[in-house]
């Protein structure tokens, strides 16, 4: 997958926040206190007492403070994805947790689990319209035997490859896309959400997408199916299994 690619599936399928890389988490078989988690000695903590780094930005393409809406995510609040379908080589359970909160700095807990493997990483980033739009992380570690280890995550290789078990299929969009209102499961609760549908072609299907965000939802993207146009196969689906502002 290219990163042109993988940037859409990213958007389409992890990304809770709005339309964000950065949130998306997994279940583990065995918990453990992500707040206590040890952190790697080699490199320190972006969101530790030293400020953090700031990427670089144009004076245009970077927003004042004032103009960035306050986040709406506060330490605690959690979700619960589930991904599955034949495209996918087992079903993907992803569980995500906001470690801490300050203004719109955001850290988050990430844990991928799949058949008998497991992943888990913690991405720092900064919620604004600008970040979420270019897919900016401040910081990325992943978990390593309990301890944090620090990330280049150039060019979001290191994300990418992180999230890679929970992409969809690539397809070619084909037509124009059609605006629909449904009602979707958000972890046993129905809300309507706003879908876009669109036709298809993979390498070897035709297809129909459906991609859902709710704004009334935190977590935002409310469902996502990718499903063969021919007999209904559900090649990629994913789903809110639970969410709320406590251990999941």
């Amino acid at each position: 997958m290219n990163a042109k690619n993988a940037r859409f599936a990213i958007t389409l399928c992890a990304l809770s926040l709005s339309a964000l890389i950065f949130w998306n988490g997994c279940a583990a078989t065995e918990k453990k206190g992500t707040e206590d988690l040890p952190i790697a000695e080699e490199k320190p903590r972006v969101n530790s007492d030293e400020p953090a780094k700031e990427t670089p930005q144009t004076e245009s393409a970077a927003p004042s403070a004032d103009a960035n809406p306050a986040t709406k995510y506060r330490k605690g609040d959690y979700i619960r994805y589930q991904y599955q379908g034949s495209a996918l080589a087992h079903p993907v359970t992803l569980d995500e947790k906001i470690l801490s909160q300050e203004g719109n700095k955001l850290e988050i807990h990430v844990r991928a689990s799949r058949a008998d493997e497991m992943r888990e990483w913690v991405q720092v980033v900064t919620d604004t319209p600008h970040n979420q739009a270019n897919n900016i992380i401040d910081g990325l570690f992943e978990v390593v035997n309990g301890k944090r280890v620090f990330l280049e995550n150039k060019d979001n290789r290191d994300v990418y490859r992180l999230y890679e078990w929970t992409f969809p299929p690539p397809f070619n969009p084909e037509g124009k896309p059609e605006s629909v209102t449904q009602s979707v499961d958000l972890g046993g609760e129905q809300q309507e959400a706003q879908c876009t549908k669109m036709k298809g072609k993979s390498a070897t299907n035709s297809v129909v997408a459906l991609f859902c965000t709710s704004s009334s939802f935190l977590w935002t993207n409310a469902y996502a199916q990718i499903a063969d146009e021919e007999d209904g196969d559900v090649l990629w689906e994913m789903v809110v299994v639970e969410a709320g502002d406590g251990e999941p």
